[in-house]
């Protein structure tokens, strides 16, 4: 690899800029990259220099970061994110835990009034006479009871119920990650 393209690779310019820097042309950098013409002295001192210290870069950047590491600049802020986030899955798993309450106490009831409304239509004592009026009723309330059975039926409740440990989990998680941004202060590396 020539010492532009090393160089390019390290920060970025292109050959228009390192030209400019080196005060050549661009298509002079582009031969040069490509090892079919030579810059100038002059530019090829700046080069060098630039070279060389790019390589102690290098080096004291893989000093500081061993692979694996991660470099943390700011952990009140990381862990003030995580605090936030901990609370938003604590407070969703407590909005649906009330939801999945009321769907194990609907469901029952829904099933009470359909069977309470078949026995009325079927099976009413001899002394109850069902009128026109309470068949109408009955059939209303049946069908907007069947039609939210669904809503509070055995499978909408594993639903909410894993959804409730997934939030809770998420919370877990960034309570740890909190925790952890908590136990190193408010050092900054960077």
């Amino acid at each position: 690899m020539s010492s532009i393209q090393q160089v390019r690779e390290l920060t970025g310019l292109s050959q228009s800029q390192l030209a400019v820097w080196l005060g050549v042309s661009k298509s002079l950098v582009q031969f040069a990259e490509k090892g079919q013409r030579s810059l100038p002295q002059a530019a090829l001192l700046k080069l060098s220099a630039l070279v060389a210290l790019a390589e102690g870069l290098k080096k004291e950047v893989r000093a500081v970061a061993r692979p694996g590491d991660r470099l943390i600049s700011n952990p009140g802020k990381l862990a003030a994110r995580h605090k936030k986030k901990e609370e938003f899955h604590e407070s969703s798993a407590r909005a649906l835990e009330r939801q999945l309450l009321i769907s194990k106490k609907k469901h029952p009831q829904l099933d009470n009034r359909l069977a309470l409304f078949h026995a009325l239509r079927n099976d009413a004592p001899e002394w109850y006479s069902v009128t026109e009026a309470d068949i109408t009723w009955m059939e209303l309330t049946e069908w907007f009871s069947r039609d939210r059975m669904p809503l509070t039926g055995l499978e909408q409740q594993e639903l909410l119920q894993d959804k409730i440990d997934m939030h809770l989990a998420y919370a877990r998680l960034h309570r740890l990650q909190k925790e952890r941004y908590e136990g190193m202060g408010e050092k900054r590396i960077g």
